[in-house]
């Protein structure tokens, strides 16, 4: 007499060899996949926009904004969008960093950039960046 195997019994154990496989791999001395991580969180402020605040006309300071975040040997290591509010996220693997916006063009990005902020592993790095535009 032959055992009797259903078929619905047959599914999770297949997974589970499926899953066993490739979590082995074929590549030896290989590096991780991904490094530890955290998140980088900023808010950028920019102003005054306008010798009498609040402006007449105002614009949008932070439209076409990026955070551009290098590491200890100068090399970029991505660029972050700036939100129309002005804050930025994105999660980076463990290390410090240096961050300036591009395109700046307001007199106090020389005196306010670059800033320096270290990335901690399953930690939120909180960064405030202020540029005074020297508008009076």
């Amino acid at each position: 007499m032959r055992p009797h195997i259903k078929l619905a019994s047959l599914v999770p154990l297949t997974a589970i060899v499926l899953l066993l496989v490739s979590a082995c791999g074929s590549e030896t001395g290989s590096a991780p996949t991904s490094a530890a991580e955290g998140t980088l969180f900023g808010v950028l402020s920019i102003g005054p926009l306008c010798p009498v605040e609040p402006c007449a006309n105002p614009t949008n300071p932070y439209t076409d904004l990026e955070v551009v975040v290098t590491d200890t040997d100068g090399t970029e290591v991505v660029r972050i969008a700036v939100t129309d509010g002005g804050t930025f996220s994105r999660p980076l693997p463990t290390g410090d960093y240096s961050l300036a916006v591009e395109p700046c063009i307001h007199l106090g990005c020389d005196f306010s950039l670059p800033v320096d902020v270290t990335v901690v592993a399953g930690e939120q790095a909180n960064v405030e960046i202020d540029i005074d535009t020297g508008i009076r």
